[in-house]
């Protein structure tokens, strides 16, 4: 009974948009708890351990239940200055987001061969991802720019093994089949990743990976390297004994 009240009042907690009548809801399943306890009181004579949720009351007769009652009171006033202090933090991380989205949207979608490159390889191997997914992308292209066991430039690194059907480096580019733009908005969002990345945004996604695969396929080189991260769709690793970059 006690915790169908407090799961009834918790569930009113998350349905409510307005903060600042948490501390009724939880009143309200305190409250209940309370007169919970006093029902089993007046059945049994004594109270079950078990019968309060977060709290261990011991099994003995209560005649005064006016303490419970003020320390319902103190948990009701800590839970509602947490609640207003998340509430500050969760503003606090909005605002930061919505102006790093503007800076984003402000970016020009932009660039040399190189830009175009990266653009490409966005767009054809992760424009399902969301903008994490693309950066983690990014950064193996750059990754391996880095690398002197790769090419020194991204359409080097990108178009490695393009003449050799299902035997380059990014399955776009020897799949046989030819690739069309179709979609311009997505292509443009690519192309402020690949702005982005080119200008310098620090690598901080991937571990230094220089190789990924969709989580739906096991290549068998997989087991050769040290994974170092999973972001939406894709499984990323790094060369257990990576040299030193350029």
């Amino acid at each position: 009974m006690i915790a169908h009240a407090v799961a009834a009042a918790a569930a009113l907690l998350v349905a409510s948009s307005a903060l600042a009548d948490a501390g009724l809801y939880a009143r309200a399943a305190l409250a209940s708890e309370r007169a919970a306890l006093q029902a089993a009181f007046e059945r049994q004579g004594e109270v079950d351990v078990h019968a309060v949720a977060g709290r261990a009351t011991p099994r003995l007769s209560i005649v005064d239940l006016t303490p419970l009652a003020r320390e319902d009171d103190e948990a009701a006033d800590a839970l509602r200055r947490g609640l207003e202090r998340a509430d500050r933090t969760v503003s606090g991380a909005m605002s930061v987001g919505a102006r790093a989205r503007a800076e984003f949207e402000a970016v020009k979608p932009e660039g040399d061969e190189q830009w175009r490159c990266l653009t490409e390889a966005l767009y054809f191997e992760a424009r399902g991802e969301g903008l994490t997914g693309q950066i983690a992308v990014a950064e193996v292209i750059l990754n391996r720019v880095d690398s002197p066991r790769f090419p020194n430039t991204v359409c080097e690194v990108v178009n490695q093994g393009a003449d050799r059907l299902h035997a380059c480096q990014f399955s776009y580019n020897c799949d046989g089949r030819p690739e069309a733009i179709t979609n311009r908005r997505a292509f443009e969002r690519a192309g402020r990743v690949a702005r982005r990345m080119l200008d310098g945004r620090p690598r901080a996604l991937t571990g230094r990976a220089t190789h990924y695969h969709a989580s739906s396929v096991s290549p068998r080189w997989a087991s050769k390297l040290e994974r170092t991260a999973v972001i939406g769709e894709h499984v990323f690793y790094r060369e257990p004994d990576q040299v030193a970059t350029r």
